[in-house]
This record gives C-alpha cells, sequence and structure tokens, in this order.
C-alpha cells in the first residue's frame, strides 16, 4: 500500500462545526474507499488480517 496521496485537513469549530465534521467524515470515507479499490486480493487479506490482530472494528462505539 505504497499509493499515498496527500490528504487535507481542516478544522471546523463553532457554530455549524457539527455540519462540517460530518462532510470531513463523509469525505475520508469516500477516499478510503477509492483506496480499497485498488488493493489486489492478497492486500485486502493482509488488511483483514492486520484488523483483526489488532481487535479493530468499524461498528461505531
Amino acid at each position: 500500500m505504497s499509493r499515498e496521496q496527500p490528504m487535507e485537513i481542516v478544522f471546523h469549530t463553532g457554530k455549524d462545526s457539527e455540519q462540517f465534521l460530518r462532510q470531513f467524515t463523509e469525505k475520508r470515507a469516500e477516499f478510503l474507499a477509492r483506496e480499497l479499490r485498488d488493493l489486489d486480493t492478497e492486500e485486502i487479506k493482509t488488511l483483514v488480517s492486520a484488523l483483526k490482530t489488532d481487535n479493530r472494528t468499524f461498528e461505531q462505539e
């Protein structure tokens, strides 16, 4: 996974900050989806294995 692309991050606070945070989360998900589409089978298996080993989950707490 050496296909790194810079991602710009901007944090908003105050009025309407919730909306900006939601937009950021959506953009981050879109970015990750694009990256995952480019992975081959072995890379996906390795990623899933690493997530299981680290006891990671995509579920919200």
